[in-house]
């Protein structure tokens, strides 16, 4: 992100994909002096909706890459074992 916000142009816009566990810290001056009035944090949900669309129309099957499906209390297991790579995506 620190990387985004140093290259973006006067007026540009920085759309996010995907939010981690970690909260978004953004540290430093956003004042005039600094240019970077313009700046724009946002997160981008746009292809929810035509993803929802496939999946209920049957175009897309999400069975081969699911690899775990587990209760919202084992969420930990899950993020790990997509992190060490065991499966591809836990639900």
């Amino acid at each position: 992100m620190k990387a985004s916000l140093d290259i973006i142009r006067p007026g540009g816009q920085i759309t996010k994909v995907g939010w981690g566990p970690q909260p978004l810290v953004l540290a430093g001056s956003f004042g005039p002096e600094s240019g970077n009035l313009a700046r724009i944090v946002q997160p981008h949900l746009s292809h929810l909706e035509a993803v929802l669309a496939l999946l209920a129309n049957g175009v897309m099957n999400l069975d081969p890459i699911i690899g775990a499906v587990e209760p919202l209390e084992n969420w930990q297991q899950a993020f790990d074992a997509m992190h060490d790579r065991k499966v591809i995506k836990a639900v």
